[in-house]
């Protein structure tokens, strides 16, 4: 169950898009899940928001933390998330950052789907069952499914 959540958490870093904070003509969508391993000493709340205009996402901004008592499951965790997002680093206006301390781990992941270079993403991702449309736009509707498929609530 362990390996699992960790699985959906790293699926979801990947295909989560985010970006800067702060247009005001932008309309937001919310989506939160939370759980807890098997263990018992860990939980996973993942929230993502998601600034659109005229059915196109325009930036996402992606808050995931992990609490647990157990230190090692959280080094684990931050092993897992610098081996994902490290093959991001080199994209410009797709940040990622880590922070941990003894009883969480939070990754925030911004990326700006207007000035993004989508093409890098799918050199690294592969273009079959990608959320970009042909002309590198990313429909809200695509975004909120895949949330939802793994989970999440979405609402305004």
């Amino acid at each position: 169950m362990k390996k699992r959540l960790l699985l959906i958490v790293l699926l979801f870093s990947v295909f989560i898009l985010s970006g800067c904070e702060g247009t005001s003509n932008d309309e937001v969508v919310h989506c939160t899940r939370t759980a807890s391993l098997s263990d018992s000493n860990t939980t996973v709340d993942l929230k993502y928001d998601i600034y659109y205009k005229d059915k196109y996402v325009k930036r996402t901004v992606s808050t995931e933390q992990i609490t647990s008592s157990d230190k090692n499951t959280l080094s684990e965790y931050e092993s897992s998330y610098k081996k994902v997002f490290d093959q991001y680093k080199d994209i410009k206006y797709y940040d990622n950052t880590i922070t941990i301390n003894d009883r969480s781990l939070i990754s925030v992941t911004k990326i700006d789907y207007t000035k993004v270079d989508f093409n890098q993403i799918l050199e690294i991702e592969g273009e079959k069952g990608n959320v970009f449309t042909k002309d590198g736009k990313v429909k809200l509707k695509t975004l909120v499914d895949l949330y939802e498929k793994y989970g999440s609530q979405c609402g305004d």
